[in-house]
């Protein structure tokens, strides 16, 4: 009988690693082709409660796990992702101990894959999390910490230090996660610095009300702020094109993101080229049907539809980098 316990105990553990390989190709199947982020977590905290048990917190399975659901919060709507926030807390916050006290596992040279997550390093392991932890803070409204944790994470990549490493970390996703993640933070204090509210959600925000909500004369202040908005939300696209090309899932986030930042600062017409590309963008890749290029054809719509909602704030640094022109009448 002890024998046949020992038995199962190794088939178990044979278990859990199939079934996270088919776990994670369902669970990455059902964000991109679905949209479906409740059923992709539930994948992604099964292997993380089994991994615990299996292989350990400091393993790349548990890892790819937190990572997973780390990057299906940032893909929730904003109805559910206070709700889920401490979840994505929590493994930001294990996933930066992890990297600051790497395994053996993670410190090849070269860095280590991670299934379906791409090649990492200890830096950029703690880029990311760090950026995770910063956006949770960000929408929590808790701005200072979320601040202190970009700065960090920015820092990484432009402070001091061995040259290379930091140039290497410039050219990585993580790092656009950083830039965007930034834009999104100054837009909220821009709007902040107005008189107004910010919106609790940064992917789904109400950005036609921010835009009302901002008083005729925008302070100088939040021009200053909405003109670092821009920069850092632009430098966030260039980068993911030249890592991913024009159209990829991140392209359009990143669009998207624009988007909100430019309507928010009554922009209507640079705002709707920026949802309609996002559209165009997420049609491609994810399909027609995708609850997510749904959405954004539906803000284009909206938009077109609507009455300005006032002078345009004048803080753009450049003009939107753009692979070239769109039709946003596709979209509506």
């Amino acid at each position: 009988q002890q024998q046949q316990q020992q038995q199962q105990g190794d088939d178990t553990l044979d278990d859990y690693l199939k079934a996270f390989e088919q776990g994670m190709v369902a669970a990455l199947k059902l964000r991109r082709a679905m949209g479906d982020s409740d059923n992709a977590r539930g994948i992604y905290e099964v292997l993380m409660v089994k991994g615990l048990q299996h292989v350990g917190e400091r393993s790349m399975q548990v890892i790819a796990a937190m990572l997973g659901l780390c990057c299906v919060w940032e893909e929730e709507r904003s109805s559910k992702r206070r709700a889920r926030a401490p979840q994505a807390e929590a493994c930001a916050a294990k996933l930066l101990a992890i990297a600051k006290d790497p395994p053996e596992w993670l410190l090849e040279k070269g860095g280590a894959e991670i299934r379906l997550h791409g090649c990492l390093t200890p830096a950029v392991l703690a880029l990311e999390a760090l950026c995770h932890g910063a956006s949770v803070d960000h929408e929590l409204r808790r701005y200072d910490a979320a601040e202190a944790k970009y700065q960090e994470a920015l820092a990484l990549a432009e402070g001091d230090g061995a040259a290379g490493d930091k140039a290497a970390l410039r050219e990585t996703g993580q790092f656009a996660m950083a830039l965007s993640g930034v834009s999104q933070l100054r837009q909220s204090a821009a709007i902040a610095a107005c008189g107004a509210t910010p919106s609790e959600g940064i992917v789904d925000t109400d950005a036609l009300a921010k835009a009302k909500a901002l008083p005729d004369e925008v302070p100088p202040e939040a021009v200053a702020l909405f003109k670092e908005s821009v920069g850092f939300g632009l430098r966030a696209l260039a980068l993911i094109k030249k890592l991913e090309g024009d159209e990829s899932v991140m392209a359009a986030s990143a669009h998207a993101a624009l988007g909100d930042v430019y309507l928010s600062m009554r922009n209507k017409r640079v705002a709707i080229m920026n949802y309609a590309r996002a559209a165009q963008i997420c049609e491609k890749m994810l399909g027609e049907a995708h609850p997510e290029t749904l959405r954004l054809r539906s803000v284009v719509g909206v938009l077109a539809a609507s009455e300005p909602a006032g002078k345009p704030v004048e803080a753009s640094v450049a003009s939107m980098p753009a692979s070239g022109p769109v039709d946003s009448s596709a979209f509506l």
